[in-house]
């Protein structure tokens, strides 16, 4: 009876141990908290990227004193999140991967770089 006991609970563990696996990490997922528009100072200039949450985005770059009339170039990409890494590919086809840290709400980092919410 005792060995029924023990067996049923570790099919019970290792049941909802694979589902807890499953859920936290999930393919080609598109985490809502990188989602908006995020700026990295990067001396002169200042780099932002946009993340819409279906797996579109827009990358551009300002110089960081702007006048009203600057319009800055946006070049397209997409992208999905695996494993920790951020996989980028623009409209070319060249394709990217860096890794991706959520740091908080408002501060994630892609490689070295640190980028803090806009929106």
């Amino acid at each position: 009876m005792k060995t029924r006991i023990i067996l049923l609970a570790l099919a019970l563990l290792s049941l909802g141990l694979g589902q807890t696996l499953t859920a936290q990490t999930p393919k080609g997922n598109i985490p809502s908290q990188i989602v908006g528009t995020w700026a990295h100072n990067d001396g002169d200039d200042i780099d932002y990227l946009q993340f819409n949450a279906d797996g579109t985005g827009f990358e551009w770059e300002a110089p960081r004193y702007v006048t009203t009339q600057f319009r800055p170039l946006k070049k397209p990409f997409k992208y999905e999140v695996q494993n920790g890494r951020i996989i980028f590919q623009e409209a070319d086809g060249d394709i990217e991967a860096e890794s991706l840290r959520i740091v908080n709400k408002n501060k994630i980092r892609i490689d070295h770089d640190t980028y803090k919410r806009q929106n």
